[in-house]
């Protein structure tokens, strides 16, 4: 399986006998993300979605335009924690 929430499916390895993470082992420099090829344990430490979608050719505005909503969401993910 391939999932977007990344951050949620990884919880469910602590809470489901028999499940288990992988994701595909990243270098990342200021300038770019360069993917390894290599599937290793565990869940990604972040969303890959932006850069995933850079390679496969979604033009520049549209990716724009996405990380000002991922900025806009995490932004309020964080605010909702904090009111808990």
């Amino acid at each position: 399986m391939i999932a977007t929430h990344y951050h949620e499916l990884i919880k469910l390895e602590q809470l489901l006998p028999g499940v288990k993470n992988f994701s595909v082992s990243v270098y990342e420099t200021d300038k770019e993300v360069v993917f390894m090829k290599k599937i290793i344990p565990g869940g990604a430490s972040k969303s890959y979605g932006l850069d995933v979608a850079k390679l496969a050719g979604i033009a520049s505005p549209i990716i724009q335009r996405a990380k000002e909503n991922l900025t806009h969401y995490e932004g309020e993910h964080v605010e909702n924690i904090s009111h808990k």
